[in-house]
């Protein structure tokens, strides 16, 4: 039992750690703490299940629909005006083009730093869960055998009873910091090679095979971190016993002769986990230890096991703390990484700046928007169609 107490209080000592490393920062601003952007995104497999379901959205229905794209993003970089093929999510080539819609010059500033007061919000969550299960099993068995003046029995019983206890807790704590957004200063233009391709016979069509069907719109800047523990323990107890009698009378004598035997085993486990991760520096750590059982055949008790457990329990320890800080700490981080890149409000920005932002870890969702927008391509899609009535009219004239 002492060991069992030492285990759940091992347990708490890292929980209590999670939750309360770093206090969370009290100024986040006039605007609030929260940011109401949340998306689902999965690809166009799930679209027959989700034309059913006007909760949900996904990729699929909002590229169908031709609304904006939402995405999340990592350090990858990437240039605004990047052409997307929606129909390409779950292709291995990928959804990305390779070939560059617009006439916009890599070193010339022509994108947009927009920059308010940064939004950020922090959750915390606990949860816990128990159950038990139980098993009891009794039997009894007699015989007897003999005649008028000799007979012998043997009578037996049997007892079992199995309890198990089963409790896990989960605390985590995340942080959410939005910042700005990179956009165009004025709408691109297309080059002249999509222009060309446009008012091709093809149009549109021939458009989306070579660039795609929505175009990188905008850079969401800031940043993501969270953390989170999990403790789950599990005790366990058998208790078993067996009687058996036996009788033998004969006349007036008689002799009996009882055998018992009991067994009684009791188990007590514990594991920690322990996950965390980190955009602005694309960083992730997951470490799961067991804190060993009371159990000796299953868990021997020797001092190489106890110090190995508990150097895990330290490193998981040390990782908590580290994780808690860039969670408490992110907006003060971005902020730093913002300042370092040279990025305030209604700076104008070149192509070739995108790359540095992203590897800087400061871009956490792009933002697409159908090239079916772009005023260029209506223009030419209300000529040519313009153009198709007017000729058809000449036709019907004609005859």
């Amino acid at each position: 039992m002492t060991e069992l107490i030492a285990l759940r209080a091992t347990a708490v000592t890292v929980a209590m750690a999670l939750l309360h490393v770093n206090s969370v920062p009290q100024n986040l601003g006039a605007s609030g703490n929260k940011w109401p952007y949340r998306f689902i995104l999965s690809d166009h497999s799930d679209m027959a299940a989700l034309d059913f379901d006007p909760t949900r959205s996904s990729l699929a229905l909002q590229a169908a629909a031709g609304a904006p794209l939402h995405i999340p993003w990592s350090s990858s970089p990437i240039r605004l005006g990047t052409g997307f093929d929606s129909a390409a999510i779950g292709s291995s080539e990928g959804p990305w083009k390779s070939s560059y819609p617009f006439s916009v010059p890599p070193h010339v500033p022509q994108l947009l730093c927009e920059i308010d007061e940064s939004i950020a919000s922090y959750k915390d969550g606990l949860s816990a869960s128990a159950g038990s299960t139980s098993e009891h099993l009794s039997a009894s068995l007699a015989v007897t055998v003999g005649c008028d003046f000799l007979s012998a029995s043997v009578t037996g019983d049997y007892d079992k009873a199995v309890l198990e206890n089963r409790n896990a807790t989960r605390a985590s704590r995340t942080s959410t910091v939005r910042s700005g957004r990179i956009i165009f200063n004025a709408t691109p233009s297309l080059k002249h090679a999509a222009k060309a391709t446009a008012t091709g016979d093809a149009g549109l069509s021939e458009v989306r095979c070579q660039y795609g069907d929505y175009y990188l719109a905008g850079l969401c800047l800031g940043a993501d971190a969270g953390a989170s523990v999990s403790a789950n323990n599990s005790q366990s107890s058998k208790f078993e016993q067996k009687k058996i009698t036996a009788t033998v009378s004969a006349f007036l004598w008689s002799r009996s002769v009882t055998h018992t035997s009991a067994s009684q085993e009791f188990e007590a486990s514990m594991d920690l986990e322990f996950s965390g991760y980190a955009t602005l520096n694309g960083q992730k750590f997951h470490q799961r230890c067991g804190l060993g059982s009371t159990n000796p055949m299953k868990s021997p008790a020797t001092a190489l096991a106890a110090t190995q457990r508990a150097a895990d329990v330290q490193s998981m320890h040390a990782a908590a703390a580290e994780y808690m800080q860039k969670v408490a700490n992110l907006h003060k981080d971005v902020q730093v990484r913002m300042d370092a890149l040279g990025l305030h409000h209604q700076k104008l920005l070149a192509l070739e700046d995108c790359s540095k932002i992203c590897q800087a870890g400061l871009v956490v969702q792009l933002v697409l928007v159908p090239f079916s927008l772009l005023r260029e391509l209506v223009e030419i899609s209300s000529t040519k169609k313009c153009l198709a009535g007017t000729t058809k009219i000449t036709e019907m004239r004609m005859q």
